[in-house]
């Protein structure tokens, strides 16, 4: 199952591609170790800033995929100065493959704050399941 969220992402990451831009869109296993921040400490190392309790995790994902997965699209439309149009079902599609895999009962998703200083910007979210910790990593660098 790991492998059809990676191909989504895959294929939502390619969407994106610029000329001078790479997107970076990932879900894999980490290794957890006593506590949330110990795991996340040695998972993130240096780039470890800090990480949050998503309370109403389903909307923050929801908003965070839509800026993602329509990144390009969206700068076309600003340079064309095309209306947006309402998005497609691709948001909502990934959420349901996601937590058919995450077993949403006693689930906990952060999100994580980096300390990465390099010409990128990526957005880190842990999802906590059933004594396994699992990060959706969205990411561009220039």
């Amino acid at each position: 199952m790991i492998d059809r969220i990676n191909g989504y992402l895959l294929a939502m990451e390619h969407l994106n591609h610029f000329t001078n831009h790479g997107y970076t869109f990932v879900f894999e296993e980490i290794p957890q170790t006593e506590t949330i921040e110990k795991s996340l400490r040695a998972y993130f190392g240096d780039e470890y800033g800090n990480h949050v309790l998503c309370l109403d995790y389903q909307k923050r994902l929801t908003e965070v995929l839509q800026q993602w997965f329509f990144e390009r699209e969206a700068e076309y439309k600003r340079k064309d100065h095309t209306a947006f149009t309402e998005q497609d079902g691709r948001v909502h599609g990934f959420l349901e493959l996601l937590f058919t895999f995450v077993n949403e009962a006693n689930l906990n998703v952060y999100e994580v704050e980096s300390n990465c200083i390099w010409h990128c910007y990526t957005q880190y979210f842990i999802f906590e399941s059933q004594s396994k910790l699992f990060v959706l990593e969205l990411g561009v660098d220039d």
